[in-house]
């Protein structure tokens, strides 16, 4: 009989792998974790929590067969209207999400893979949660200095932060968006020890908004003070501008905004936007953080110093699978990427706007994307995978004021950006047309970075794809259609009972 995959990942959390980054060169290859072993000492956990980063970052070629990454990012963005996507070049796997088959088998698309890895780093984050409270009710946490003490406290944080993170994105591809029901709807399993035995069902989006909620603000207050380390890991910075989307995501419709939402999504980008250690990039230092580097002279792999990221993967070593989805042709001259900036997309951009230089024609003829063309090889390239940037927060910041109402302040924000770009600022729009501005505007800053599909989806909105994008017959998903959401993977249906199934 097969066992439930989280079954299988509680068994497997002893097995940490370890990574090619210089950062995570310290991670042991241990094959047993126990409380009373590794998880026992300050070094043990601070090692286990690093292994938590490697378990997200899989450049091992992904736990079950995937790099974690890659995969969200094909399901993310590949089911927004950013891109198009060329069927002589793409397999099924690559094409479920995009064209929104939404497969519960890893033979025809990434869900189940998604589910697995989420699964996989949930299970090692609660191994280490509770070793970490098993060691604070000791003798020997009273033993360390305070700086230990604030290491391991921040340790904690990291842990919550990484729970949350995973818990966030599986509720944003199983679960329907917050605004629609979401005390009724099914969201995913709430996860929260690593014992074998407890296999829950399906929680609802609410609760399971609500356990995020919960994980990233108790990340921060442990985080809270010790921001030194480098953007590639969490800090209480990051769980400020991931509960700015959160509650974002949580904020209601423009035309049914939810208040208390709104406001909270202002205040914790508020609290991103005022620390001095992140600034926007301008000028060329914008246009090279997203230019083309094959040859690696802009230096775009080392996102460490880049003071705009928040929090992001560092592929300096090579792991990024990403660029292989989007660039036509690798390393040994072999067709690959078949996905290309929708003919939409391109026309959207007006002239001057400096983002423009984020796009190359390749010897196909062809539009492609330069965000992950960084010294690229068969598979792998060196991009970082940004998760977190500055930039979305004042865009979180501008949606949020336009549905409280505070047109002021989200035109403000909104040019902001609109202005880097190099275009002149906009005038005189306030309601509608100033929210519309808003999508429009992530649509572009944002674009290729998993965030297009939805955006559409929890304000409410339909996902068009013109003729012009398809090839064919203009292409719509309304927001309350049910392949809104992905499959359950099947063989978690058929070994879990309590796991109820989405409808398509």
């Amino acid at each position: 009989m097969k066992r439930s995959s989280i079954l299988y990942t509680a068994l497997m959390t002893g097995v940490l792998f370890t990574s090619c980054k210089k950062e995570l060169d310290a991670v042991q290859p241990l094959t047993y974790i126990s409380q009373q072993g590794e998880l026992s000492t300050l070094s043990g956990i601070l090692e286990t929590t690093n292994g938590n980063y490697v378990n997200l970052a899989n450049t091992d070629g992904g736990v079950f067969g995937v790099p974690y990454a890659a995969v969200f990012h094909n399901i993310s963005e590949f089911r927004g209207n950013t891109v198009t996507a060329d069927l002589g070049l793409t397999n099924a796997q690559q094409r479920d999400a995009y064209s929104y088959v939404n497969s519960g088998l890893s033979t025809t698309g990434y869900g189940e893979y998604l589910w697995k890895d989420s699964y996989f780093l949930i299970v090692g984050v609660n191994t280490t949660l509770e070793a970490i409270e098993t060691f604070k009710s000791g003798a020997q946490f009273l033993q360390l200095t305070a700086p230990q003490q604030s290491q391991l406290l921040h340790a904690e944080g990291e842990n919550y932060f990484l729970r949350a993170f995973a818990l966030f994105n599986l509720v944003r591809v199983f679960g329907m968006p917050y605004y629609n029901a979401p005390g009724t709807n099914l969201g995913v399993m709430l996860k929260l020890t690593s014992d074998v035995t407890d296999i829950p069902g399906r929680s609802t989006v609410q609760q399971t908004y609500t356990q995020i909620v919960s994980d990233l603000k108790q990340g921060a207050a442990y985080m809270s003070g010790t921001g030194s380390q480098s953007n590639i890991y969490a800090n209480k910075e990051a769980a400020w501008a991931l509960l700015s989307r959160v509650y974002l995501y949580m904020g209601g419709t423009f035309t049914t905004p939810d208040a208390n939402s709104n406001q909270m999504a202002v205040t914790y980008a508020d609290s991103v936007i005022q620390e001095a250690a992140y600034s926007l990039l301008q000028g060329q230092e914008y246009v090279d953080m997203f230019a083309a580097d094959e040859s690696g002279t802009l230096g775009r792999a080392d996102v460490k110093g880049n003071v705009e990221v928040i929090f992001a993967l560092d592929n300096s070593q090579g792991g990024d699978q990403i660029n292989s989805m989007y660039h036509y042709l690798n390393y040994y001259g072999s067709l690959t990427g078949g996905f290309y900036p929708a003919a939409s997309f391109l026309s959207s951009l007006q002239a001057g706007d400096v983002r423009s230089q984020f796009l190359q024609v390749n010897s196909l003829g062809k539009t492609e994307t330069t965000k992950y063309d960084v010294s690229p090889n068969y598979v792998y390239g060196y991009a970082p995978t940004i998760f977190l940037r500055l930039a979305e927060v004042f865009l979180n910041r501008a949606e949020a004021e336009v549905k409280s109402g505070d047109n002021a302040d989200a035109l403000s924000d909104l040019n902001v950006i609109h202005t880097r770009a190099g275009l002149s600022a906009l005038t005189g729009l306030s309601g509608q047309p100033l929210f519309d501005s808003v999508l429009a505007e992530r649509k572009i800053e944002l674009a290729f970075e998993g965030q297009n599909g939805f955006d559409y989806f929890r304000n409410g909105l339909p996902m068009t794809r013109p003729s012009g994008d398809t090839g064919g017959t203009p292409f719509t998903i309304q927001a309350t259609d049910p392949k809104v959401v992905m499959q359950i993977p099947f063989d978690e249906i058929s070994t879990n009972p309590k796991l109820v199934q989405n409808n398509q």
